[in-house]
């Protein structure tokens, strides 16, 4: 395709305070980027070990050999990855991910339902103002954000589908909180954060809780 690689690739695992002091690298992976020969439907047939977001795996691994310490694991959209939910709910991890995938669930009322179908559903339960830093592209400002949380079921086999992909899969119990702005400034993209989270979230503190982790 004449198209080329070039440079290495640098991914980390910072461990941080909950207040954001920095205490030191627990991971870090250099790699060169090969040209993906598989992709669509059959990349999915790869085991996750042979994939680049296996970096995502080392990286919840390396914590989860910190001793006696309450562990949360932030990744953004790379780490949307159902086994990575899967292996931090058997190591008892705290995970929250920023979502990339709109997954199906199952839900009690609604039996299978996507994501964000499901969130719009529901009513928001509060609201929070933060502060957004400014870059090269746009001024500093605060923003009112609508917060939606609510407790989701992952389903194993959306469907009933059972592909060898998914059939060894059980469903997972999480949570997903959502923050959307409704009244941005003009000319700027409304903020909008979908994260979802092996963490328990019943209340507004609790969703507050995972945005600040997030941002």
């Amino acid at each position: 395709s004449g198209f080329e690689f070039q440079g290495l690739h640098f991914h980390s695992t910072l461990a941080m305070t909950d207040k954001g002091l920095p205490l030191g690298l627990l991971d870090h992976h250099i790699w060169a980027r090969q040209e993906q020969k598989v992709k669509g439907h059959a990349n999915t047939k790869i085991p996750i070990g042979e994939k680049e977001s296996f970096k995502w795996f080392r990286g919840l691994r390396a914590a989860a050999k910190i001793p006696k310490a309450d562990i949360i694991v932030v990744c953004d959209r790379e780490g949307d990855i159902y086994e990575l939910f899967d292996e931090a709910l058997d190591q008892g991890l705290g995970l929250i991910v920023r979502l990339q995938h709109d997954r199906i669930l199952f839900d009690e009322e609604f039996e299978y339902i996507r994501i964000l179908d499901r969130l719009t559903a529901e009513k928001p339960m509060g609201h929070i103002t933060i502060e957004v830093p400014g870059s090269g592209k746009r001024k500093s400002r605060q923003a009112d954000l609508e917060i939606k949380y609510l407790p989701i079921t992952f389903a194993a086999h959306p469907r009933g589908i059972k592909t060898q992909r998914v059939l060894k899969r059980m469903d997972l119990d999480l949570s997903v909180v959502q923050l959307n702005e409704k009244n941005p400034p003009t000319g700027e993209e409304p903020l909008s954060w979908t994260l979802v989270t092996t963490l328990t979230v019943k209340s507004l503190k609790e969703a507050i809780e995972v945005m600040t982790y997030y941002k």
